[in-house]
């Protein structure tokens, strides 16, 4: 078995998973910020009945969000690296990752039994730098 290191890209974390857009309280486009360390933080929701609110939705408890630095796109996958850190929601949702160094993300989000009966894992990209975690977001996951 060949070993993996961060020169070489791992698709295997994204097999399965849906793609999803990251939504944060700020206002505006978080810029490109400089290559410094940072965090995010947030809620992961699934998919209830409509009309959905941030408010109505389910709060999942013991997601699984993993952050992995991205390598290099291709045309077929997006290539990432081993898990830079992983956490569980808590029974509100609620996630915090610790800091990480700064660059190019892909976050995993994989609901864990029962919940991934119901609700289909995701992932979407992000930057962290310094400011990344200065507002909280929110993640909906949809139902299988």
């Amino acid at each position: 078995m060949a070993c993996s290191d961060a020169s070489s890209p791992n698709p295997s974390p994204l097999q399965g998973l849906a793609k999803v857009s990251s939504n944060d309280t700020g206002v505006t486009t978080s810029p490109p910020g400089p290559s410094t360390p940072g965090a995010i933080h947030g809620y992961v929701l699934g998919q209830g009945t409509p009309p959905d609110t941030f408010t109505t939705a389910p709060r999942l408890a013991n997601v699984r969000v993993t952050a992995y630095p991205r390598i290099r796109q291709t045309n077929d996958t997006l290539g990432v690296g081993p898990a830079a850190a992983s956490v569980l929601t808590d029974a509100n949702g609620v996630f915090q990752m610790p800091e990480i160094p700064g660059g190019e993300y892909v976050v995993t989000f994989n609901p864990q039994a029962p919940d991934d009966l119901a609700y289909r894992g995701a992932w979407t990209v992000t930057t962290i730098y310094s400011g990344s975690g200065d507002y909280p977001w929110w993640i909906y996951l949809p139902k299988h």
